[in-house]
C-alpha cells in the first residue's frame, strides 16, 4: 500500500530529473543517449568472459549468464541513485526499458527464464524505504516479457550494514547465509530462472543467491541480470 501511495506521488514530472528541460519523460530521449552501455554482439550473455577486467575481478560469475545496460558510473550510475536514494520511482520506467532492450537482443533466440527473482530487502529496510527497486523494475520487464516475478520465493534474514564502500572480503562476512529460501516447493519446479539486482559491485551477492538456490535446486539453471556492473577498484 505505502509503495502504491509513493508511486501515485511521484508519477507524473514535468522536466527531465537530469538535464531539468521541460518534458513528460524523467529522463529525456538525449540523456538516454548519452549512457554509456555494453553493445557490441559479444557482450551480450557473456561480457563476463569476454571483458578482462571484469572477468578477473568477478571470477565467482563467470561460468554465469549474465547481461547488464553497462558500467556503473556517469549518467547510469546517477540515474540509479535518484532511484535508489532520492526515490524517484518513475526513473524505474526508463531503466526498465533500457534493460528490457539488452534482454530482448540478448534472447532473441534463446529461451526466457522462467520466473523473475529480485534480490530482497530485508522487510524492516523494505518498510522503511517504502519500496525495493529492484521489486520495481522487475515488475515492468514482467509485464513486457510475461515472465512471473517471484517476490516471496527467497527471504533477507538480517538487515546487516550497507554494503556501499566495502571491499570483497567484507562483504563476503556480510553476506553469509544472509538469505534463505522460504518457498522451496515452487523453486524445485522450476528449470530456469534469472536473479536480478541494481548493481553488481563484487559479485557476492549473486553468487550467494546462487548458493542458496542451488541448495534446493542443484540442476536449475540461474541467469543474472543487472542494470550495471561497477568497474575494478583500481
Amino acid at each position: 500500500m505505502l509503495t502504491k501511495i509513493i508511486t501515485r506521488m511521484r508519477e507524473h514530472t514535468n522536466h527531465c530529473y537530469l538535464c531539468q528541460q521541460p518534458g513528460s519523460d524523467a529522463v529525456c530521449q538525449v540523456c538516454r543517449q548519452t549512457i554509456a552501455a555494453f553493445g557490441s554482439p559479444e557482450e551480450d550473455l557473456d561480457f563476463l568472459n569476454v571483458q578482462p577486467r571484469f572477468s578477473r575481478y568477478l571470477p565467482k560469475l563467470s561460468h554465469l549468464d549474465t547481461l547488464c545496460i553497462g558500467p556503473h558510473h556517469g549518467v547510469l550510475q546517477r540515474l540509479i541513485s535518484l532511484l535508489k536514494y532520492q526515490y524517484k520511482m518513475e526513473i524505474a520506467n526508463c531503466l526498465s526499458q533500457l534493460l528490457l532492450t539488452r534482454i530482448q537482443r540478448c534472447y532473441a533466440n534463446l529461451p526466457l527464464p522462467e520466473a523473475l527473482i529480485p534480490v530482497p530487502l530485508h522487510p524492516l529496510k523494505r518498510g522503511r524505504r517504502g519500496f525495493n527497486q529492484t521489486e520495481l523494475i522487475a515488475q515492468h520487464l514482467s509485464s513486457s516479457l510475461s515472465v512471473p516475478v517471484l517476490t516471496r520465493l527467497i527471504q533477507k534474514r538480517f538487515v546487516g550494514k550497507a554494503q556501499a564502500g566495502l571491499d570483497g572480503r567484507q562483504r563476503r562476512l556480510v553476506s553469509t547465509r544472509q538469505y534463505r529460501v522460504v518457498q522451496a516447493q515452487t523453486l524445485r519446479q522450476l528449470n530456469h530462472v534469472a536473479i536480478l539486482d541494481d548493481v553488481i559491485t563484487t559479485g557476492t551477492t549473486m553468487r550467494r543467491l546462487c548458493d542458496r538456490l542451488t541448495e534446493v535446486n542443484p540442476g536449475i539453471k540461474i541467469d543474472l541480470w543487472s542494470l550495471s556492473v561497477s568497474l575494478p577498484h583500481q
